[in-house]
């Protein structure tokens, strides 16, 4: 087994000139167009003209395949991209949110959560990664039975069994994994990382409130100040998760962050609805990442959690879909008791549920594949900041759903 889904590495980015690009694309539809197909019927698209530089084309939907037309004035959706963006566009170096946050790409006339949806027809142009598609992917045990995807477990559970899950349904939810001790060290020393946060550390990012106030709520390279959270990710039990489908991860984790969750957030980095940790862009570069959380409260219904789609890593979703509460794919919220662990993959669809009453508090540590020529964790750093990111979705969704 594994959830590996790597296709590309950073060394072999290169410079892909536009014209050269769109002349070698029929050739490449030839294979993959009923699927580029499929994909924009299924979204609704329609044209896509694209400036690039002095260079203009527009990409057409057909019946079964995806045309290109030697202009960029025949759509009603036309996209402003520089040479340099869309060289990284086209190697999902970035995606089309990522270059539209970052000003590096503009929609010039049309509506830009359908140039978002774009990018679920390029890949499916250029990689042949298709679309999900309604009965699609299939949740199954090691034997072939019907995966129960409400299943937790514990350390006592067995390793083939829990590494099946993981890459089935593309998270695990663990009872019982650290001890009391532990998680009252972690809580005592995030307590001590509050107290002396400062809003210019760009390592500290904040919420704005209901009541005007602002809160820390994250504090990243948290195991910089905190030997007992440094001391769980990299300990043994964190370890043995990283090893069950039998890829390489390195170890000890990339990154370790503490985050807050207070009730009463207006604005900032605190929740955001369905997403995928590689919309920003490097999928075929760096999925699956592992992150996994150390839950330090209760999650339940009242205080908040993750929510996870089953499956949702095995196929590719635009970056805001207004249908997203219709998909078959079930959805299972990773609630539990402090001492429990999540774990979901870079390319699970999840979202966070702000909490109703209380604060909600967990640890979390990343993981990355090994990347074979250095042999050390692959780079998946994202070109945008988080607060940035945040709000960037956020307000996708609160325009196109």
């Amino acid at each position: 087994m594994t959830i590996d889904m790597r296709t590309r590495t950073n060394s072999g980015v290169r410079t892909i000139d536009p014209r050269s690009f769109f002349e070698e694309l029929p050739d490449l539809l030839r294979t993959t167009g009923p699927q580029a197909a499929r994909a924009a019927a299924r979204l609704g698209l329609g044209r896509l003209s694209l400036r690039v530089g002095d260079t203009m084309r527009t990409l057409v939907p057909e019946a079964d395949t995806v045309t290109v037309v030697d202009d960029a004035t025949s759509g009603e959706l036309v996209v402003d991209i520089g040479e340099a963006a869309f060289s990284e566009w086209v190697q999902e170096v970035r995606t089309m949110l990522a270059l539209l946050v970052s000003g590096d790409a503009q929609v010039s006339s049309g509506d830009s959560n359908a140039a978002l949806a774009w990018d679920v027809v390029l890949r499916a142009m250029v990689d042949g990664r298709p679309m999900y598609e309604p009965g699609s992917i299939s949740l199954t045990n090691l034997d072939g039975s019907p995966l129960d995807v409400d299943r937790s477990f514990t350390p006592d559970d067995d390793d083939a069994e829990m590494g099946r899950f993981l890459e089935q349904a593309g998270f695990l939810m663990l009872r019982g994994w650290i001890g009391a001790d532990a998680v009252a060290a972690i809580s005592a020393d995030i307590d001590r990382g509050l107290t002396s946060a400062r809003r210019d550390d760009p390592h500290r990012w904040w919420a704005k409130l209901e009541n005007g106030q602002e809160a820390c709520v994250r504090l990243k390279h948290f195991d910089r100040i905190s030997e007992a959270g440094k001391r769980v990710a990299e300990s043994d039990p964190l370890r043995r998760l990283c090893n069950l489908t039998g890829d390489s991860f390195a170890f000890p984790p990339s990154w370790v962050e503490s985050l807050v969750k207070p009730t009463g957030v207006v604005e900032g980095p605190s929740e955001i609805r369905w997403h995928k940790d590689c919309w920003q862009g490097k999928h075929s570069y760096f999925c699956n990442g592992v992150t996994i959380g150390v839950l330090l409260a209760p999650s339940n219904e009242v205080t908040g959690g993750i929510r996870v789609m089953a499956g949702s890593h095995r196929t590719n979703f635009p970056a805001v879909d207004h249908n997203i509460d219709e998909v078959d794919l079930p959805v299972r919220a990773l609630y539990g008791e402090a001492g429990d662990l999540t774990v979901h993959l870079s390319c699970a669809m999840h979202e966070t549920v702000a909490p109703q009453r209380g604060e909600r508090r967990l640890m979390y540590a990343g993981f990355s594949l090994v990347d074979p020529m250095s042999g050390t964790g692959v780079d998946n750093r994202y070109s945008i900041k988080h607060a940035d990111w945040s709000n960037a979705v956020s307000s996708a969704w609160d325009v196109y759903a």
